[in-house]
């Protein structure tokens, strides 16, 4: 039982250094990974499933990349248009291919029409998006990407040595030998090994959704229109804030007056008995 033991003993500390050097990896990459924290569950369970493959695939010879790709697209169409235009590229994203992340739109008598709308769509799926959407109206168009690769790779690097570990852990555990110390210290370690898993495949599930979707920032605006201004519209802007100048100036007048009124009812008093003294005087 002894050698059983002490068996257990130093296979359970090769794994808590194997653990230790896991933890040490994870922490010199920290900063990389700080961007990219646990996204929220509803988020997550829509990332791809392909996030599971190696990230040292090979495709036509040379090693898969991961490009996370943002667009930015500006519309301005007339005033009757700007709803339609921003309902109908609502409509395109369904559910399966294409998620919402945020919708708006701002309607009212006193300004013109606009809308904003931000999508992400999956990477096969997204020039259809784009078709469907049409350029009527377009008249800015941005791309940005930035190569998320080394981030994949350490993160799947992350999973693989953690999940030897916790395979290495369990197995331990099943042998069924060894004192309860020794048990209860090793059920300690395989429970910090699944959070750290947990952890790290959140990580690699939020990078999927970031590389194999392509987010879509959509703002629609109304096109300026030379009937808004018109040949009078100088005039009309230093007619009103002339109009706003004056108004501006009298509230301050009244302020004032309002101000004063209190010391009025002791200034008039006051000055009339001032007066009637310095009279008296000069009767005699």
């Amino acid at each position: 039982m002894t050698v059983k033991t002490s068996s257990l003993v130093q296979l359970a500390f090769a794994v808590s250094l194997g653990l230790a050097l896991t933890g040490c990896e994870q922490s010199g990459n920290s900063d990389a990974s700080q961007g990219i924290a646990a996204a929220p569950q509803a988020k997550l369970a829509m990332a791809p499933a392909r996030f599971a493959a190696e990230s040292s695939a090979v495709n036509d010879g040379s090693q898969q990349s991961y490009i996370e790709e943002k667009q930015y697209l500006r519309f301005e169409l007339p005033a009757s248009e700007v709803q339609p235009k921003w309902k109908a590229a609502s409509d395109q994203c369904q559910p399966r291919d294409c998620e919402i992340l945020s919708a708006s739109i701002q309607q009212s008598n006193q300004q013109q029409p606009s809308a904003d709308l931000t999508v992400r769509v999956a990477r096969d799926k997204a020039q259809a998006f784009l078709d469907n959407l049409g350029q009527n109206g377009l008249i800015e168009s941005t791309i940005t990407r930035q190569d998320r690769t080394a981030e994949v790779i350490d993160v799947d690097a992350k999973l693989k040595n953690l999940q030897d570990v916790r395979d290495r852990l369990r197995a331990l555990l099943n042998q069924n030998t060894g004192s309860l110390g020794d048990v209860v210290q090793l059920e300690k370690q395989l429970g910090d090994v699944q959070a750290r898993l947990d952890s790290a495949t959140s990580q690699r599930a939020y990078l999927a959704n970031q590389t194999e979707k392509v987010r879509i920032d959509m703002h629609f605006n109304t096109e300026p229109s030379f009937s808004d201004e018109g040949i009078f519209g100088p005039l009309k802007n230093v007619l009103y804030d002339s109009g706003r100048i004056f108004v501006s100036t009298l509230s301050d007048v009244l302020y004032f007056i309002i101000q004063l009124i209190p010391w009025l009812i002791v200034i008039i008093p006051a000055s009339w008995i001032g007066l009637r003294l310095l009279r008296k005087p000069r009767r005699r």
